[in-house]
């Protein structure tokens, strides 16, 4: 089941997993691809040939300009801008207000304007090994 408020636009030619959320005012442009359990609070502005995977929270007022790609499991502070071309690497969480021009590698804490990267994001890193485990 998919959520989109009627006060958000989202283009015909974008596509969506399941479990979608898209919250008051906000816009995703054409040919944005979206995986399983993505969260767009509102008035976010998603570009063009955007994609982003599985399990993603984009916080409130974010800006994504075109050919940008975000990984599994990120998040995305509230204010925060990301220019085009630019990757953002699985499990990785861009601060509030950042405004990313270069690619984040995966697994990171990265704030600032210009964004960088603070250090690794520590929660990660064993999930994979206790997921298998469990199984």
């Amino acid at each position: 089941m998919n959520l989109l408020h009627p006060s958000a636009y989202f283009s015909r030619s974008s596509e969506i997993n399941n479990g979608f959320l898209l919250e008051p005012l906000s816009v995703v442009s054409s040919f944005a691809k979206f995986g399983f359990g993505v969260f767009i609070k509102r008035n976010c502005s998603i570009g063009h040939h955007v994609v982003i995977d599985d399990y993603v929270s984009i916080h409130p007022g974010v800006n994504i300009s075109s050919n940008v790609y975000v990984g599994e499991g990120a998040m995305l502070g509230t204010g925060s801008s990301v220019k085009d071309g630019v990757c953002i690497g699985k499990h990785t969480l861009i601060g509030i207000g950042s405004v990313v021009t270069k690619d984040i590698p995966e697994g990171m804490i990265a704030f600032g304007n210009p964004c960088k990267v603070i250090r690794r994001n520590d929660i990660w890193d064993n999930v994979d090994e206790l997921l298998d485990s469990q199984i």
